[in-house]
């Protein structure tokens, strides 16, 4: 058995004894592969169950499959007539060892509401998931500007939204304009982020004493009104 089918082989038999999120998989005589998936619940695809075809390239899993959504569908990373480019999921971190699950949890997670939504970025060995926020005023200011209405901007929950905000519009496709203030923020950020780091050593640009010191602000309650 060659590599190629041996490995659809054994995500054929991954995903029959582990579905990804609740979704059904049967091999065609052609080796196509038929993912069955139902709509995340709370959202717009809710109550319908989504047909999507997987081909695969004679030198996958060096390439990744070919997708086509076979039921119709209204999603920003699914062209008018079904395909879905694998690289409008994960952008550019496809890698032999991305399974087809991972696959289809990445499809289900763009499916699913975006108050919701858990951000799964996927490598080699590990999975890192970051629960999505809503963007404060600042960042809404900054980087919701460049959006059309109706268009959501989350933040992850990270320490770094503009570059998360870069990722958003890149991965759906949004158009985006930097502003001086999104670049001020950025070095803001690192400023803190590197005194942070390195507090014991920068101590003496910002204070006179080596140690922590109590801190007791007196104001007269007379003034208090």
């Amino acid at each position: 058995m060659k590599a190629r089918e041996k490995r659809i082989m054994k995500e054929l038999e991954k995903l029959k004894n582990n579905p990804v999120c609740n979704s059904t998989v049967t091999l065609e005589e052609d080796e196509e592969l038929i993912v069955i998936l139902p709509g995340p619940k709370g959202s717009k695809y809710e109550n319908t169950d989504y047909e999507i075809s997987f081909k695969f390239p004679r030198d996958y899993p060096f390439k990744p499959p070919q997708m086509e959504f076979i039921t119709p569908i209204d999603l920003p990373q699914v062209q008018a007539n079904g395909r879905l480019d694998i690289f409008s999921l994960i952008g550019n971190n496809y890698t032999p060892a991305l399974s087809v699950g991972q696959i289809i949890e990445r499809i289900h997670f763009f499916m699913s509401p975006v108050e919701t939504r858990i951000d799964t970025f996927i490598d080699r060995e590990n999975r890192y998931a970051f629960e999505k926020k809503p963007i404060s005023p600042l960042i809404e200011k900054a980087l919701g500007h460049s959006f059309n209405d109706g268009q959501e901007l989350y933040s992850m929950g990270s320490n770094v939204p503009v570059l998360y905000g870069f990722y958003i519009a890149h991965t759906n496709h949004y158009p985006i304009r930097i502003k001086p203030d999104d670049i001020w923020l950025l070095i803001i950020q690192a400023f803190i982020n590197h005194v942070n780091l390195y507090s014991e050593r920068l101590r003496h640009l910002f204070v006179n004493f080596d140690v922590k010191q109590k801190l007791v602000i007196e104001y007269p309650l007379s003034d208090i009104t």
